[in-house]
């Protein structure tokens, strides 16, 4: 996992993580950001917190949740 910020960009190995959880976790976090997939080499998620949301845990629980769909 890379995270960059302005705007935050996630980078996850699609090894780890499957398309379809990533769109699940980009449905379930609609409340808190807006987000777009694009895939390359490894899957590049690009998140706009809404107002008032701390970037940094975003793009940690936003990963988290999505590492944990995969468990399902």
């Amino acid at each position: 996992m890379q995270i960059k910020e302005k705007p935050i960009i996630i980078k996850l190995n699609p090894s780890f993580y499957s398309k379809g959880a990533i769109l699940q976790t980009i449905k379930d976090f609609s409340s808190v950001c807006s987000s777009d997939l694009e895939k390359k080499s490894k899957f590049l998620i690009t998140i706009n917190p809404k107002k008032g949301i701390d970037k940094n845990e975003l793009a940690h629980e936003f990963c988290n949740y999505c590492l944990g769909l995969m468990n399902q």
